[in-house]
C-alpha cells in the first residue's frame, strides 16, 4: 500500500530510511544492508543530530562495509573532521548549534575537494540548490532508499579518490577569476496583501568552480589577504545594477565580517553611497553577530552615511537576539528555520507572532525568509507578517522582475482572513512602483 502524504511527510521529518527486508528474506536473496557493496571502500563522517537516525546510517552503512565515524550536531562534526581522516561526509541540514550549510562552509575551507553529501527531510528545491550552490555532492530527500545511499556513498569515494594529490594553483588566480565572473540575482521581497514588490535580495555568486559560493570566496580571500578587494569588487557590482533599479525598491545586501572591516566602505567613494537610501545592509553570519563589540560603532557610522541595517536570522539564537539590542536595525528578517512549516506548527506560530508584536510596537520592519508555500504565506498574514520573501512570491532573477508573482493566489483563497495592523516601519508603507517610475 502506498503511504499518505500525511504519513510521508511524518516519515521525512522522522528521517526514515526505506529499509525493505521482509520481501527480499521471503525471496531468500540478501538486503542491501547485508550486502558487501563497499567492503573496506573508506571511511564516512555522519553527522546527524537525531540519535536514531545516526545509529541507522552507522547499521546500514557499517553493513555496506563502510567505517562509519558520527557526530551529533555541525560544530561537533566540524572538529571531527579536522581530528580524523575521511573519505566522504553525509550530513543533515537542521541541527542544533551549527546547521548542515556552515559545517558545510568549513569543511570547505579546510577541503574544498571533500565530497559531502546533504540528507534532509526538507524537500523544497530552494534548500537543495542551496545546498548544490555552497559545494554540496549531491542532496538526498529523507526517506532515503538504502540502493541509492549506496550508490550515492560509492559515486561519493570516487569522486573523492579521482582528485588530483598534485598542490592546487594559487588561490589568488582563483580569486580573480571568481571576481571576473561574479553573478548576481535579486529575489523579490513582497508586501504580501498587496502583491506589491517593495524590495529585492542580492544573491551573489560565482562561475568560477574552485568555490562553492561567496562565504568559501571570502574564506579564500582572508587566507590571502585580499578580502577586503573581494568585498569592494562584490559591492561594485552590485553598485553597477542598481542604476537600473525600479525608484523606491529597498535592496537588501549582505555584509560578510571582512567587508564590514574594511574602512572603504564607511568613505566617500564606496559605490554603494551614492545609493544608500535604497541599500539595506545585512548583517547575518554568525562570526560577524558574535563581534558585537565592534559592530556597534561602525553601525552608527552606516546609518550615518544614509544605510539602512537588517538583522538576518531573527530568533534562531541569541546572537541574534542581542544584534537587534546593540545594532537597533531598521529591518529584521524572520528565520527561514522558524517559517518552514510554520502553518503546521503551533509553536513556531507563536513565536513568531511574539515577534511580528514586538517588532510592530518598535517600528521595526520584519520579514519573514523562505516563504516557499501558500500556506506558510497564509499563516505569517494571519500573524501579522505581511513582508515576505521566498519562493510562493518569485524566484531570484538577474533583472528587477515587477511581475506580481504567486501572490495573487491568496486573493482567491476566501478561507484566508487577513487583520490590517499598523506598523510604522518604511517598508510597509513603501509605495508600488515601476520601472517607468
Amino acid at each position: 500500500m502506498r503511504p499518505t502524504a500525511t504519513a510521508e511527510r511524518a516519515r521525512r521529518k522522522k528521517g526514515e530510511f526505506m529499509i525493505e527486508t521482509s520481501r527480499s528474506k521471503r525471496e531468500g536473496r540478501p538486503t542491501q544492508a547485508e550486502s558487501p557493496v563497499g567492503q573496506g571502500r573508506g571511511t564516512l563522517l555522519v553527522v546527524e543530530d537525531e540519535l536514531a537516525v545516526a545509529r541507522c546510517y552507522r547499521r546500514v552503512l557499517s553493513a555496506l562495509g563502510y567505517e562509519v565515524l558520527t557526530a551529533g550536531d555541525g560544530e561537533a562534526g566540524r572538529a571531527l573532521f579536522q581530528r580524523e581522516k575521511v573519505d566522504a561526509v553525509i550530513s543533515d541540514l537542521s541541527m542544533p548549534g551549527a546547521d548542515g550549510f556552515e559545517l558545510l562552509a568549513g569543511i570547505r575551507e579546510v577541503d574544498p575537494d571533500m565530497p559531502v553529501i546533504i540528507a534532509t527531510g526538507e524537500s523544497e528545491e530552494r534548500v537543495a540548490s542551496r545546498a548544490i550552490e555552497q559545494g554540496a555532492l549531491l542532496v538526498l530527500t529523507k526517506p532515503i532508499d538504502v540502493r541509492a545511499l549506496a550508490q550515492v556513498v560509492e559515486h561519493a569515494i570516487r569522486v573523492r579518490r579521482r582528485a588530483p594529490a598534485a598542490p592546487r594553483e594559487p588561490p589568488r588566480a582563483a580569486i580573480e577569476r571568481a571576481l571576473a565572473g561574479l553573478c548576481v540575482t535579486y529575489e523579490p521581497v513582497v508586501h504580501a496583501p498587496r502583491g506589491v514588490v517593495v524590495g529585492y535580495k542580492a544573491i551573489v555568486g560565482t562561475n568560477e568552480a574552485a568555490f562553492s559560493g561567496t562565504r568559501a570566496l571570502f574564506a579564500a580571500a582572508e587566507q590571502v589577504g585580499c578580502a577586503a578587494l573581494v568585498g569592494r569588487a562584490i559591492r561594485a557590482r552590485i553598485a553597477a545594477d542598481l542604476t537600473g533599479a525600479p525608484r523606491g525598491a529597498k535592496i537588501f545586501v549582505n555584509l560578510p565580517a571582512a567587508a564590514l572591516a574594511d574602512d572603504a566602505l564607511y568613505g566617500p567613494a564606496e559605490p554603494l553611497r551614492a545609493f544608500a537610501e535604497q541599500v539595506v545592509l545585512e548583517i547575518s553570519e554568525r562570526e560577524t553577530l558574535e563581534r558585537l563589540d565592534r559592530l556597534a560603532g561602525r553601525a552608527d557610522d552606516l546609518r550615518a552615511a544614509g544605510f539602512r541595517l537588517c538583522v538576518d536570522g531573527f530568533g534562531s539564537g541569541y546572537a541574534v537576539l542581542s544584534a537587534f539590542v546593540q545594532l537597533r536595525p531598521s529591518v529584521v528578517k524572520l528565520d527561514t528555520a522558524l517559517v518552514r512549516d510554520l502553518d503546521t506548527i503551533a509553536a513556531k506560530r507563536r513565536i513568531a507572532g511574539s515577534m511580528a508584536s514586538m517588532c510592530r510596537q518598535m517600528g521595526v520592519d520584519l520579514i519573514a525568509e523562505g516563504v516557499d508555500t501558500d500556506a506558510e504565506c497564509g499563516a505569517l498574514l494571519e500573524l501579522g507578517c505581511d513582508l515576505q520573501q521566498g519562493l510562493a512570491h518569485g524566484r531570484a532573477d538577474h533583472s528587477f522582475s515587477t511581475v506580481r508573482p504567486r501572490t495573487q493566489t491568496l486573493k482567491r483563497t476566501e478561507a484566508l482572513t487577513v487583520r490590517p495592523r499598523r506598523c510604522r516601519g518604511a517598508l510597509n508603507e513603501a509605495p508600488r512602483f515601476s520601472r517607468e517610475s
